[in-house]
């Protein structure tokens, strides 16, 4: 019963921190960027993660961006924001959920399933 409820939390929170993310990545409007596909999207790998596909890697990602690696990436749903939350449901069950938040929101939004080219 706990363990529900405290995964509902961490759905609250990696719902919040992919909309915000969502919103950094289509502000960099300055490069071209590949597709997301969702279907392949894992937030805890380093190529299949929204900054992998977006940008070949995640660290490439992170400096497009201009964030670090962290807390401030966290933030942004581009990685677990450890923690309480993310110690309490165990970190694989926080990447599932932080994964299954932002394929929702590139599905719904749609901007991400498709390659940008730079203004």
């Amino acid at each position: 019963m706990f363990t529900q409820f405290f995964e509902g939390l961490y759905t609250l929170q990696a719902q919040r921190c992919a909309a915000v993310g969502m919103a950094r990545v289509m502000a960099d409007r300055d490069r071209e960027v590949g597709p997301v596909n969702p279907n392949i999207l894992n937030i805890g790998t380093v190529d299949r993660c929204v900054l992998g596909q977006r940008y070949g890697s995640y660290s490439a990602g992170l400096s497009a961006l201009g964030l670090t690696d962290g807390p401030e990436a966290a933030l942004y749903g581009f990685r677990v924001k450890e923690g309480f939350l993310s110690r309490t449901i165990g970190n694989q069950r926080a990447h599932e959920l932080l994964t299954r938040a932002w394929r929702r929101i590139i599905v719904e939004d749609g901007r991400l399933l498709h390659a940008a080219k730079a203004a």
